[in-house]
């Protein structure tokens, strides 16, 4: 059974490094680590060094039910103190077997409020009797003796009397820890008690769970002829002769197995939550595509205020280059956060933190982890920011390299080679008549040329530069609106980056989240073949067996 212990204890380990790793990511919230926590490891075998430990067998109940009486007649002699202040009243008493005196493990029982009495009755060898606190005492650490103990435990004999059985205390218990032992149910001082008590008793035990609960009607203080002591002594007997002291032993430790394999798909149908993650892909998709569209026609209205500036500076400085400057309105407030862009500014700035806290409060209103999506969210405001701000820039600058369209650009060379080619041609042909002509008149054959050619070849040449010069005037692109365009194509760009750089977060989150599933899915096939190998032995026990 160590090997089994052994082999629980590290899927137990396994698990909680898995949880604590999450729980500081935030993916498991402190009430999901605290279910670990409340998973009971604890185990008898530890207490013992024997190879077969003794059942552990405790009698719990309200004060006066008559637990030590019961014991001393299932024990057969006055191994237990009887009277209304006994010993057991604040403490534990461990009623064990004279052949485990030496292999108990003293130091690690559950609680140092324990007394042990050793007896020398070999009939009742495999049985360790535990005389439990009074349940009811209005002494706060008589509850906690008994919560301290009830990890251990092996098997339960809830002990009621007729007129106690709906004690609230002991019910407490019972609910709690229904499915967590193997359960035996007397109702004491029957000489008191009638059939219906009885039924009544069996009927809140049905609604609580237990299968074919049986109560086993004793009196130990007067003699009845038909109360149910040989019964229950039989029960005990029979269930260590049907099943086995080690397989009872086991019990426990199963159930111990079992809790861990609830919780461990507990905790991965937490984290998977397929339905909630598909409901909040289409959310994610939705309110960020929204938000991001909204933000690119807000960044367009700042682009078109501007520009209306832009336009107003170009007509009286043509040559000027438009900068992102926020203008004489823009407060410091906005001059800082919007790093001097008057186009992103604290309004956008806004829209884009308001889309984050939307996207928090759906991740809210589904019941996933909401911190490892903040932490993302964070870096990822910062990043959109910037990009905004980058593509903005570059769209502007890129455009006013290449101001105008490509037709505009070609005819604008072409002008620019004609605004100094023509003149050239003009001059030239002019200079090549006044040649022509003044050989001639120096050899007498022809006349010079007079002031008529003069000024007609000065109108020609003037003419021919003026021409392209009017043209490329016309053709100048507007510095303004190439600006605009420029900041309207980084705005389109930025959206579609940012747009992108969200989707790359939802896929990162669901990465994450799949990560850890592959992890817990090794956690659990891990726990399915240490399951295999150890063996379950009961998958119930009640009274009925």
């Amino acid at each position: 059974m160590s090997t089994s212990m052994e082999r629980f204890e590290s899927c137990y380990r396994a698990l909680k490094e898995w949880a604590g790793s999450l729980l500081q990511d935030g993916w498991l919230t402190p009430a999901d680590a605290e279910k670990l926590e409340l998973l009971e490891t604890a185990h008898a075998d530890a207490l013992f060094d024997a190879q077969q430990r003794p059942l552990l067998v405790a009698f719990f109940g309200g004060t006066g039910v008559g637990k030590s009486s019961l014991l001393n007649r299932l024990a057969g002699s006055a191994i237990a103190t009887v009277g209304v202040v006994r010993p057991t009243s604040h403490q534990v008493t461990l009623y064990l077997h004279q052949d485990y005196k030496d292999s108990l493990h003293e130091q690690e029982l559950p609680t140092v409020a324990t007394r042990v009495v050793y007896h020398a009755d070999d009939s009742r060898k495999y049985f360790a009797w535990l005389d439990m606190p009074d349940i009811d005492s209005t002494e706060q650490s008589n509850r906690a003796i008994v919560e301290q103990w009830l990890p251990v435990l092996d098997w339960l004999v809830y002990v009621v009397t007729p007129d106690r059985y709906q004690d609230d205390l002991g019910w407490h218990f019972v609910q709690a820890r229904g499915n967590k032992h193997a359960w035996l149910f007397v109702m004491n001082h029957w000489d008191e008690g009638l059939e219906a008590q009885r039924d009544d008793f069996s009927q809140r035990l049905l609604q609580q769970g237990f299968q074919n609960p049986r109560v086993f009607r004793t009196s130990c203080t007067v003699e009845l002829a038909d109360d149910d002591f040989a019964a229950l002594e039989d029960t005990l007997a029979k269930a260590l002769e049907k099943h086995g002291l080690e397989k009872l032993q086991k019990l426990a430790l199963d159930r111990q197995w079992s809790a861990l394999g609830r919780l461990i798909d507990q905790l991965y149908q937490r984290v998977q939550d397929s339905d909630a993650w598909k409901a909040m892909a289409d959310d994610w998709d939705m309110i960020s595509r929204q938000g991001i569209s909204e933000l690119g026609v807000m960044l367009g209205q700042n682009a078109g205020l501007l520009y209306q500036r832009w336009l107003a500076q170009e007509a009286l400085q043509p040559d000027k280059l438009p900068v992102l400057e926020p203008g004489p309105q823009a407060t410091d407030s906005e001059k800082t956060v919007s790093s001097f862009n008057p186009i992103y500014d604290v309004r956008c700035r806004n829209r884009l933190h308001a889309l984050a806290l939307g996207l928090e409060n759906r991740f809210t209103r589904h019941r996933l982890p909401l911190p490892p999506a903040q932490a993302r969210l964070n870096g990822l405001l910062m990043e959109a920011e910037a990009e905004f701000l980058t593509s903005i820039h570059s769209g502007m600058a890129s455009a006013l390299q290449k101001p105008g369209n490509l037709a505009t650009r070609f005819l604008r060379r072409l002008f620019g080679f004609l605004q100094w080619a023509l003149p050239l041609a003009a001059a030239g042909w002019a200079g090549y008549h006044v040649i022509q002509r003044f050989i001639a008149g120096t050899v007498g054959e022809g006349a010079f040329l007079g002031l008529n050619f003069a000024i007609h070849s000065l109108l020609l040449i003037a003419l021919a530069g003026f021409v392209p010069w009017i043209v490329l005037r016309q053709l100048r692109p507007s510095l303004a609106k190439a600006a605009f365009t420029g900041v309207k194509r980084g705005i389109s760009a930025g959206t579609e980056q940012v747009s992108a750089m969200f989707d790359e977060c939802w896929t990162a989150l669901e990465a994450g989240k799949q990560a850890h599933l592959t992890r817990l899915q090794v956690l659990r096939d891990n726990y399915a073949t240490d399951l295999a190998r150890t063996g379950t032995v009961l998958s119930a026990f009640t009274t009925a067996d």
